[in-house]
């Protein structure tokens, strides 16, 4: 049994504004404490930090403005569009570009959380506005958007959807904070005791790794190797010093046997070797898979090894970036990796600060955030529709939301 439902067009709901960005040949603009977003960093849920900030003489300077807490921030320009499309929550007042749309509401009664969970059950609506600028990148027409029919449910059933799906949001959010918790406090005694120090010596990735390999692409010209696979296969773009649980695609076991790609065991490390600001970035493998040519693997003793061997690249990470060759297209190999110089460790040193322990405290909230974000993803569309009727549901409010 459904509810009512009304659909509203979004122009009527909100109010969407651009941003700008500050002239970046001043450096007086730059270096703030102001976070300015990008396509770059509009990640997940919620949006409070970034990877530059600009001052208020920027901020003055532009047509950039600043979001305020609560609001929406909605990519309508790039090429990350082809693959989601990135809204976030706003946790504290940030500057955006103007590739990026602030949506707030001017409705009474109807919350930007509200706003937020429609959007993201309209997704596939969205994604099929998607036009292609001359450069090849999405775009979102404000036309388009502000015509997008939106569900409006009754007064009961918004209250109590939104109730629900922040249960699970501020789960998802409190797994990612401990985990980046659990990561720096790792990352803290290595360059405490370890880095800088070298108290057991430096060793190369070539040399701690028992094995090295690339990864391969079979032919996209015989299907048998793709049609129903279930093996894993990782591109560059899933690795983003990350937990790997999960791939786009999937090769078969044909596939396996007859090309040159290999089977990678659980905790191995990977390396993306191509790309501007991706060569150079590491993920961990939880599942047995396989990579394209664009990786690079790395297999360890034991999976606080493998852990160590994660955390250390991702620290390393300028310093590896200071090796891609070409101008245009930036790229490593496998024997520069193997040549890259790090600080060794013992295993006695990983267990008795717990490394072990720290990586599967990691993975078990990683994996609970997968399997929450398909729950959430699964109900959102059925819920925002009036499909499934709640109003007459208690969902308790939780406190302290993110």
């Amino acid at each position: 049994m459904g509810c009512n439902v009304r659909h509203v067009p979004l122009g009527d709901l909100v109010t969407m504004t651009s941003g700008g960005t500050p002239d970046k040949k001043n450096q007086e603009y730059w270096n703030g404490d102001i976070p300015w977003i990008s396509a770059k960093t509009l990640k997940g849920d919620y949006v409070i930090s970034s990877n530059l900030f600009i001052t208020e003489e920027g901020l003055d300077s532009s047509a950039a403005k600043l979001a305020p807490t609560g609001s929406l921030l909605l990519l309508t320009r790039g090429s990350g569009l082809f693959k989601r499309i990135p809204l976030a929550l706003v946790g504290r007042e940030v500057a955006y570009n103007q590739d990026i749309k602030c949506l707030t509401s001017k409705r009474a009664g109807i919350s930007n959380r509200y706003i937020f969970y429609v959007l993201k059950a309209l997704e596939p609506s969205i994604n099929g506005m998607l036009e292609t600028t001359g450069i090849g990148a999405g775009k979102l027409s404000t036309d388009l958007l502000e015509q997008l029919p939106i569900p409006v449910l009754d007064e009961n059933a918004r209250t109590n959807a939104v109730n629900f799906f922040d249960t699970l949001t501020n789960k998802l959010a409190l797994n990612t904070r401990i985990n980046g918790y659990l990561e720096e406090l790792a990352l803290a005694m290595l360059r405490e005791e370890v880095v800088g120090s070298f108290p057991y010596g430096v060793t190369t990735v070539g040399a701690f790794a028992k094995q090295m390999s690339n990864g391969a692409t079979p032919s996209r010209k015989q299907p048998h190797y793709w049609n129903g696979g279930t093996i894993p296969w990782v591109k560059t773009g899933e690795v983003n010093n990350n937990i790997i649980f999960r791939t786009e695609e999937h090769i078969t076991q044909e596939a396996l046997e007859k090309t040159s790609v290999h089977l990678l065991p659980v905790d191995t490390v990977v390396m993306a070797l191509y790309g501007r600001g991706t060569a150079g970035r590491v993920g961990l493998l939880k599942t047995r898979a396989t990579t394209n040519q664009a990786c690079t693997a790395m297999i360890c003793s034991s999976s606080s090894r493998a852990f160590y061997l994660y955390l250390i690249l991702q620290n390393m990470f300028k310093q590896i970036d200071s090796l891609t060759r070409g101008s245009v297209q930036q790229n490593l190999s496998k024997d520069i990796v193997a040549d890259i110089q790090i600080p060794d460790i013992t295993n006695d040193y990983l267990n008795d600060r717990g490394f072990g322990l720290i990586y599967s405290k990691i993975a078990e909230g990683e994996r609970e955030n997968l399997t929450l974000g398909e729950l959430r993803d699964a109900l959102l569309p059925k819920l925002m529709s009036g499909e499934i009727d709640v109003s007459n549901v208690m969902v308790p409010m939780k406190e302290g939301k993110s």
